[in-house]
């Protein structure tokens, strides 16, 4: 499979999957505008990279282990909605509260690597795991169901100490796009 990026990602254990799924399927019935994620590897994304060759992808590895052992202990809480876009929305997003280590993981993360950023937005470091593309560019139908999609996405409650990191491949090809895990690196 060839894959038009990359990104580094903390994997959601396997006992919240069934959950995090329950939900977007919730949310996807409210949206009728949301294009659902790939949820066959939900993942808390850390640091998006952009194309990358087999090669690049060995300094990412190299970077992401010799930091890797300050997120050891760290924990993860999931659940307040979010979008990027602002008043355009076209993202749908339940966001990760996490300790500070992750920032500073990302912060180094973010200098080591930057020469492989995809520089495409401008949102900021927000961690988070993805829901969906909102498809339509009009903004009514996500205002009119926002607080319903809200009380939805707070009902998840995933919280969880962080095991592992892994290198995402993303096809942007395929609808929705599909996210491959490429390596997994334990904390």
């Amino acid at each position: 499979m060839q894959y038009t990026s990359c990104f580094i990602g903390i994997s959601v254990p396997k006992e919240f999957v069934a959950e995090l799924h329950s939900a977007t399927e919730a949310v996807s019935s409210t949206l009728t505008d949301l294009e659902i994620a790939d949820m066959q590897t939900p993942h808390i994304t850390i640091y998006y990279l952009n194309e990358q060759s087999q090669l690049d992808l060995e300094t990412v590895v190299a970077e992401v282990r010799k930091h890797k052992n300050q997120l050891a202990g760290s924990r993860v809480e999931i659940g307040r909605m979010g979008v990027f876009g602002g008043e355009k929305p076209r993202l749908l997003y339940v966001q990760a509260e996490c300790s500070d280590s992750l920032y500073k993981f990302h912060d180094e993360i973010s200098v080591q690597l930057k020469m492989y950023r995809a520089v495409d937005n401008d949102f900021g470091f927000v961690p988070h795991i993805t829901l969906g593309r909102i498809k339509s560019t009009e903004t009514n139908n996500f205002i009119a169901h926002q607080a319903e999609v809200s009380n939805i996405l707070q009902k998840v409650s995933l919280d969880f100490e962080v095991q592992e990191l892994c290198i995402y491949g993303v096809d942007s090809r395929k609808v929705p796009e599909r996210q491959t895990k490429l390596l997994t690196i334990v904390v």
